[in-house]
């Protein structure tokens, strides 16, 4: 097992990618704490865990209140003794709209949850990486990251700022022992994406298949990258087969951007 013996925290593990990267991390011998801001959600992906005897723990928070992160380290640490890899995925993109219509109270979700929790979350797992000599921290950027998304630019701006955030932190914690990274997801095929899908087959009037198709044909590979390929990848990075990669923000959307 890549992973046995290590505890790993995953925000927005309810569901999509963090969902399948709970998953992974248990089937590769992890203590798993997963994070989001619906209960319900998170005592699905535990019970599915430890009814294939694996470990896990609840931890309702929103990332995007400092007491709250607090009380999610506290509680992991409660439950589990140490933290050896923060993973940061917990995301929403906000309204679609142009800017001049966008209100800075919807400015401020994206910004709050995709960057703002991510740097908390890190904030507070890091004395305790530090104290044990060692960690690692995964952070989740998106394409919208790579290239500005016209009516998106409170999503797009968060993302890249996910970016840079990984860079000057993998600078600044890289001599403690603890390495930092960042996946850039394209379209997965998680459930915001298939309403996706399914609202533009009705805009424009044809089926959900041919939209879907057009998405696949759209990547080299021509495929829609599915959750648990992205989750291998965190299991890669949070791997020892990974000791060389850091301070890297490494794309998985089956060559539709190509960096």
């Amino acid at each position: 097992m890549l992973l046995k013996d290590r505890v790993v925290i995953i925000t927005g593990a309810g569901r999509g990618i963090g969902k399948a990267a709970a998953l992974k991390f248990a089937a590769e011998g992890a203590s798993v704490a997963v994070v989001s801001r619906t209960l319900s959600q998170l005592e699905e992906v535990a019970e599915a865990i430890t009814s294939q005897g694996g470990k896990a723990a609840p931890v309702q928070a929103d990332v995007s209140i400092e007491s709250q992160v607090q009380e999610m380290v506290r509680r992991v640490l409660q439950a589990f003794g140490r933290i050896d890899v923060m993973v940061n995925n917990a995301a929403l993109p906000g309204p679609e709209k142009p800017l001049v219509e966008l209100e800075m109270s919807e400015w401020d979700i994206p910004l709050g949850i995709n960057l703002r929790g991510s740097v908390m979350c890190s904030k507070y797992v890091l004395p305790h990486m530090f104290e044990q000599g060692s960690g690692n921290i995964i952070n989740v950027s998106s394409t919208a990251g790579r290239r500005g998304m016209a009516g998106r630019t409170h999503y797009s701006s968060s993302k890249f700022g996910v970016i840079g955030f990984t860079q000057a932190l993998a600078m600044e914690v890289g001599p403690r022992n603890v390495r930092v990274n960042c996946i850039v997801p394209g379209a997965i095929n998680t459930e915001l994406l298939v309403a996706y899908h399914q609202r533009i087959a009705g805009e424009r009037g044809v089926s959900y298949e041919q939209v879907k198709g057009e998405a696949a044909a759209a990547a080299p590979l021509n495929k829609v990258v599915e959750p648990s390929e992205v989750a291998d990848l965190m299991v890669y990075l949070a791997s020892d087969l990974s000791v060389g990669i850091h301070g890297q923000s490494l794309d998985i959307n089956a060559g539709s951007w190509m960096s």
